[in-house]
């Protein structure tokens, strides 16, 4: 069957390892965006705003309320997880880095003393992202990006059943 003129293709793909630089990064904007909508449908579900639609649209649009302040939202709502909040933030600081740092290319080199040869090449692709505490850290690109699949994976699980969730008001 194919894609109906102005559609774009979902990609066939099942392995981050299938993916190039350019999809992995496409894959990682694409996935927080789900967890945003979660997020976007339980802070609503909370709330029951009599303007629903009005509410999601205009007061959550990402132009006013980026992720990390419905983030805040969040981790003030009676019941929710503190824990997932966090892995959230994990989350969003990974996408950060996949949108924003180009991967470098290093070569790691492992000479054993006194000898005059190495004793293992290897050549792999790193992104260099900043920590809460300002220190640049290294990370190798796939790792980082399968960090970021085995935290989706787990606050996607919960944030979709949490759509369906009943959380006390105080």
């Amino acid at each position: 069957m194919s894609t109906p003129k102005g559609w774009l293709d979902k990609t066939p793909k099942r392995d981050l390892l299938e993916f190039n630089e350019e999809e992995a990064v496409g894959w990682i904007v694409s996935r927080l965006n789900l967890v945003e909508s979660d997020v976007v449908e339980i802070i609503c579900n909370y709330y029951k705003p009599s303007y629903n639609q009005h509410f999601r649209e205009i007061l959550l649009n990402n132009s006013i309320l980026g992720f990390g302040a419905k983030l805040k939202v969040l981790r003030n709502i009676p019941g929710f997880k503190s824990a997932i909040v966090d892995k959230m933030a994990t989350l969003s600081a990974i996408r950060n880095g996949f949108a924003h740092v180009l991967p470098t290319q290093n070569v790691k080199i492992v000479v054993r003393p006194g000898d005059r040869t190495p004793t293992n090449i290897r050549v792999h692709s790193a992104i260099n992202v900043m920590n809460s505490n300002g220190k640049v850290k290294s990370k190798e690109y796939i790792e980082y990006l399968l960090e970021f699949q085995m935290l989706y994976n787990e606050i996607r699980d919960y944030t979709t059943k949490a759509t369906l969730m009943r959380f006390d008001k105080e």
